[in-house]
């Protein structure tokens, strides 16, 4: 990683990780996970990682964010070391496929410190737009509505108002994040599943 930081290492690390007989120790790992994100200039790969392979897979999104970010959330403070809130503002941008239940613990100890509410506002909407993502749109809109930010800040205000409606995500009513109207139901299908079938998956960033 410190010569390539390319994301195909990554891949071999992952393999590597969950190789039964020869594999690498998981705590080592995981470190180095929580480092790169810690670091005054922080890298795409690591973060990169995070969202299309630890994140989404169901089978290991709930264990990668507690060991990158939420079993580190009672630590979050205001006077806490600089390294952590750079990871605390990193990791919550790139979260939005982890299961709601698991984010939750993290981002009411984040929204708790003054400097990373920009980061929660920016980790809920990720949230409502990643395709296995899913918030609690009642729990997610009191969230939003603590942090205290204007209602214009960085993203238009589609989030709240889809929020208050009682839509969890954008996939699955995609006109509730708009100001166009909603237009006629064609298909029985739901979820993020588009003209001939095919899943629809975000743009990603960090790719």
């Amino acid at each position: 990683m410190d010569l390539l930081d390319a994301y195909r290492v990554t891949c071999g690390i992952r393999f590597a990780l969950a190789d039964p007989d020869d594999g690498l120790p998981a705590e080592a790992v995981w470190d180095g996970y929580r480092g790169r994100p810690e670091a005054p200039t922080a890298g795409e790969t690591v973060p990169c990682s995070l969202r299309v392979d630890g994140f989404e897979d169901r089978g290991t999104s709930a264990a990668a964010f507690e060991e990158v970010l939420g079993r580190d959330a009672t630590r979050l403070r205001e006077d806490a070391p600089a390294p952590l809130p750079r990871r605390a503002r990193r990791v919550p941008e790139v979260s939005g496929p982890v299961p709601w239940p698991v984010q939750l613990p993290a981002y009411r100890a984040a929204a708790a410190v003054a400097a990373l509410r920009p980061a929660v506002f920016r980790g809920l909407p990720d949230g409502c737009h990643a395709v296995y993502g899913g918030l609690d749109p009642a729990a997610a809109l009191d969230l939003l509505t603590a942090l205290g930010l204007p209602p214009d800040t960085e993203h238009p205000p589609a989030p709240r108002r889809a929020l208050a409606a009682g839509h969890a995500n954008h996939h699955r009513a995609p006109h509730a994040w708009t100001d166009e109207p909603a237009p006629a139901r064609t298909d029985a299908g739901p979820g993020p599943v588009g003209a001939g079938g095919m899943l629809r998956r975000p743009w990603r960033r960090s790719r």
